[in-house]
Formats: structure tokens, C-alpha cells, sequence
């Protein structure tokens, strides 16, 4: 494709206009805003084609499973009607009366908009992620290419603020399942005296879960990129999109490997956040996740929740789509549209992939 030849206005598919963010500007070109807006245009750009993302949940044993989910399900109402709207780096302000302070805000929340009223739909993290990573791109047999995740604090704070919310009106149930353990916690700052609990805390939480496995509903958006090895071209079929249930996203750090091991891991740290912060709005309907996450540091720093390679992912996520995404490199143009491919700048990997993998091809674009 040779891009020099588009002439229109940059958009992306679904959200142009239909969102708190300006595709018209240059900025939303860069890593801060494209990165997390293609995905949504992806999944917009999915739907209209039938495709329905690769949906992980958690079953009665607590393991994981594939289905799969709309994007009519999962944004809370369909990308073609009217007045549904996408709010980027915003507050779910649901959340908001179960927070003391501020709640830290979502990557996307979707909302229904009608007339002057407003009524809030979803909210979600949004990881896009590059496959195979760092550590799998080795691999001679790709079906082992796996992405690895990274998460901040703020998703063990939203993640509390998910499982809570259906006990709003049955908070007693979530305390009597939550004080036997969390009753013997005297300081919960204290390093040494809680890992000795860990143990009854992460089989006090699975059991939360497997009694309300019902409730379980998507948390984070994973699209995922596949590149030829290391080179940052894409692959052929180089897109998909992987949903991450809240109960389902509890396994990549209850299942810590080093779980046995007699020192503090980012992994049990975030058992430790989350039944905390579970604890407190059992006891008096609100969580104060600021004070959490800083005073129960352990030691670990704190600039993220916790890292899982691909090495690890890779058995929660491996399926055909995995292996072939269903989304090609000669769509891309059909995702964003005009002249949007000239204003990437190959700041981070996905951009790079793009604008390398679509420059000087016989692709046509979309004006």
C-alpha cells in the first residue's frame, strides 16, 4: 500500500465520533491514545463481521475455559446503535460510591447516551499485547508464541470493586465467608506474619468464587498482535481478541509458582490487596485502595500489580485463534481509515508493525 496515496480524514472504524477522544487530532496517533483505541475499533470491526472474541472463564474447579462472548454482550449495547458511547481513561462511576477517595479510573467505560441522560455500561482494562513475547518467540513451533501481561495496581482495584459489587445487598454472606482467615490477620502490614496465612487465604478466596461463579462477567480486553518472530512485521493473519473474565483473571496471580517459596512475590501481594480490600467492604461497604496498595507494599515495589510471561500465559490462552488469528493484515485498512496509517509514528512495537508491514504493498485503503 503506499500510503502517501490516502486522502482523507484519519478515523478508526466504530468509534470515530462516537467517543471522548478526537481521531481527527495528531495526538491520538501517538502510544498514549492509539494503543488503547484500536482495540475497541478492532472488536467494532469484529462484530460487523461476526467474529465474536475468544471469552476465558472460570469453571466450578477453578480452571480456566474458552467460549466466547458478542460485543453487543460485552460493551453492554451494540457498537451500531445509536447513542452508545466509548470514554477512554474515565471513571465507572458506579464504583465510585464503594470508594473512600478517588477512584482510579478504567481504560474504557462504555456508556449509553440519550437525550442528556446517561447511563453507564461497562468498564474494562485493556491490554494490547504482542505475540509471540520475549519470552517465546524462540520457539521453533509457533503454537507455543504466547504474550505476556502486565498489570498496574488500579486492576486489583477494580478487580475488588467487580467481585464486590453483587454483594451490595449481601454483605453479611461475603463477611462469614471472608472473616474465619482475615479475622486472624492482626496487622495487615506485617510481611512475615501474613505469609504464613497465604495458604487459607488464596483457598478462602477460591471459595468465594467457585459459590458465586455465576457472577463472573469480562474484565480485561487482550487483543493480541502476531508478528513474524521478532521482526516487527505482522504475521499474515495477525489480529484477534481475548476476554478475560474477573474470575478467570484471578488464576494469573492465585496460581503463583512461587507460591511455596518463603519470601513476598508481586503474585501474593495482590492476594493480599484484594482480600483486604474484599474484608473492608464486607465490614462497612467501602474500600479505600490508595491506603491498601501503599501500606501493604511488603517490600515489592510498587510501580505494577504483577507481570506474567508468556511462557505462563500461554496455557490460558492457546487456540486456534492464538495460533491463527482471524483478523488478516490486508483488514487493517478497513480498521483505520483514511489517511490514519500516515499518522502512526513508530513510537512503540504495534505501531512500528503497521506502518512496516503496510508501506510499500499493493494494498488499497479505506477512504
Amino acid at each position: 500500500m503506499n500510503l502517501h496515496q490516502v486522502n482523507s480524514d484519519p478515523r478508526l472504524f466504530g468509534i470515530s465520533g462516537h467517543s471522548n477522544r478526537d481521531t481527527g487530532k495528531k495526538s491520538h496517533w501517538g502510544k498514549n491514545e492509539f494503543n488503547s483505541s484500536f482495540p475497541i475499533s478492532l472488536l467494532c470491526y469484529m462484530e460487523s463481521k461476526g467474529i465474536k472474541p475468544v471469552y476465558i472463564k472460570m469453571d466450578n474447579d477453578r480452571k480456566t475455559y474458552h467460549s466466547t462472548i458478542g460485543v453487543t454482550a460485552l460493551f453492554g449495547k451494540s457498537p451500531k446503535a445509536k447513542g452508545i458511547y466509548y470514554s477512554f481513561e474515565d471513571s465507572y462511576v458506579p464504583y465510585q460510591e464503594m470508594v473512600r477517595g478517588q477512584l482510579e479510573r478504567s481504560d474504557l467505560v462504555t456508556i449509553s447516551l440519550s437525550g442528556k441522560s446517561k447511563k453507564w455500561l461497562k468498564c474494562f482494562e485493556i491490554k494490547l499485547t504482542a505475540l509471540p513475547d520475549n519470552s517465546t518467540f524462540h520457539l521453533k513451533d509457533d503454537t507455543k508464541y504466547a504474550c505476556e501481561l502486565v498489570f498496574r495496581p488500579t486492576a486489583i482495584e477494580h478487580l475488588a470493586l467487580s467481585i464486590a459489587t453483587p454483594f451490595k445487598d449481601s454483605k453479611k454472606d461475603l463477611l462469614k465467608t471472608l472473616t474465619p482467615v482475615c479475622s486472624r490477620i492482626f496487622n495487615w502490614r506485617s510481611k512475615s506474619d501474613n505469609l504464613t496465612l497465604l495458604p487459607d487465604l488464596v483457598s478462602t478466596l477460591n471459595e468465594l468464587l467457585t459459590k458465586s461463579i455465576d457472577r463472573q462477567e469480562p474484565f480485561v480486553l487482550q487483543p493480541i498482535w502476531k508478528s513474524e518472530g521478532r521482526r516487527s512485521v505482522l504475521a499474515e493473519n495477525c489480529l484477534d481478541v481475548f476476554v478475560w473474565s474477573n474470575y478467570a483473571f484471578t488464576r494469573l496471580f492465585l496460581n503463583d509458582p512461587d507460591a511455596k517459596a518463603p519470601r513476598m512475590t508481586r503474585e501474593k501481594r495482590s492476594v493480599f490487596w484484594l482480600m483486604r480490600m474484599l474484608y473492608d467492604f464486607a465490614q462497612t461497604g467501602m474500600i479505600q485502595p490508595g491506603l491498601i496498595t501503599s501500606e501493604m507494599a511488603y517490600e515489592v515495589k510498587n510501580d505494577k500489580a504483577f507481570a506474567v510471561s508468556g511462557k505462563r500465559t500461554w496455557k490460558y490462552l492457546k487456540c486456534d485463534a492464538l495460533t491463527n488469528p482471524r483478523i488478516k493484515l490486508t483488514e487493517i485498512p478497513q480498521i483505520i481509515l483514511g489517511d490514519g496509517l500516515l499518522k502512526l509514528s513508530p513510537e512503540r512495537r504495534f505501531d512500528a508493525a503497521v506502518v512496516n508491514s503496510l508501506t510499500d504493498t499493493n494494498m488499497k485503503g479505506s477512504k
